[in-house]
């Protein structure tokens, strides 16, 4: 009974962010920005539903490449991007008058950049485990004195 809430609660919770994305994605980056505001609606709903495709195949695509990948590492960089991204944000937003949506943008990107790239040199980033971690090698020598 509780495994079938649990399934049930992370579908809804999948398929609202997968319909928030591909919505976003139809009508404020294609209807406003590539089209400039002359699609109408039945071709910015046809749009709508291509970018619920593209969204799915996007997002399990990226779960069968991180399939593998440290779990532990890939929720640190979930919160620390939303984190680093949306708190200045936020605060900006709410407590200074001059905000604009050119510091808007910089304090997203700058935040998701420098989030992208600390963890990416962090000792459990999967693109530096090729390195050999202290733990690894103190764990071998000390099997090698007990033996």
């Amino acid at each position: 009974m509780v495994a079938c809430a649990v399934v049930a609660t992370t579908l809804a919770a999948v398929a609202g962010l997968t319909l928030a994305a591909a919505a976003s994605l139809a009508h404020d980056v294609l209807a406003k920005v590539v089209f400039k505001g002359r699609l109408s609606a039945n071709r910015e709903l046809a749009d709508a539903r291509t970018a619920i495709v593209v969204v799915g195949v996007v997002a399990v695509v990226l779960a069968i490449v991180t399939q593998r990948w440290n779990r532990q590492v890939l929720i640190s960089f979930t919160f620390a991007a939303a984190a680093s991204a949306l708190l200045p944000i936020v605060l900006y937003g709410t407590l200074w008058r001059g905000f604009t949506v050119n510091g808007l943008r910089w304090a997203l990107y700058g935040g998701l950049l420098l989030t992208a790239v600390t963890m990416a040199f962090s000792r459990r980033s999967p693109a530096t485990r090729s390195r050999s971690s202290p733990s690894a090698t103190s764990t071998g020598s000390r099997s090698a004195t007990r033996a």
